[in-house]
């Protein structure tokens, strides 16, 4: 198991996970994105991209440390992407379960997820006035 978490050139932390996964490592990773997010300013509006292309198995209190971890850290939105169909679908589970499609999802490519997460900085544009 190891991981790579970093800043982009855009600001966005960007989280590559690699092999399989246990508890301790999951729980590292979050303390790297926290501070990260924290270092940027404004944590509640962190942008996160998560690389799963090669995230290998997950045991159940890998599992539970990442639910564990939705729910304590600030973020903004997170895109998730690569991941193989089996880990897809059940990451598609945690996320529903843990009631969090809102601020984060799966895509297939890094520049859905991008696009997704990068939508959080672009303000709503004003109605025009009618005559």
């Amino acid at each position: 198991m190891s991981h790579a978490t970093f800043l982009d050139e855009d600001g966005r932390i960007v989280v590559v996970v690699r092999g399989d996964q246990i508890a301790a490592g999951i729980r590292e990773m979050g303390r790297q994105v926290k501070a990260l997010a924290e270092a940027a300013g404004s944590p509640a509006s962190a942008r996160i991209l998560v690389d799963l292309s090669l995230v290998g198995q997950a045991d159940a209190d890998a599992r539970r440390a990442g639910s564990q971890l939705l729910h304590t850290i600030a973020f903004g939105r997170a895109g998730l992407f690569g991941a193989k169909p089996i880990p897809r679908h059940f990451t598609n589970l945690m996320l529903l379960a843990a009631r969090m499609t809102d601020r984060i999802r799966l895509f297939e490519t890094r520049e859905e997820a991008r696009r997704w997460v990068d939508e959080i900085r672009a303000p709503a544009a004003a109605p025009e006035a009618g005559p």
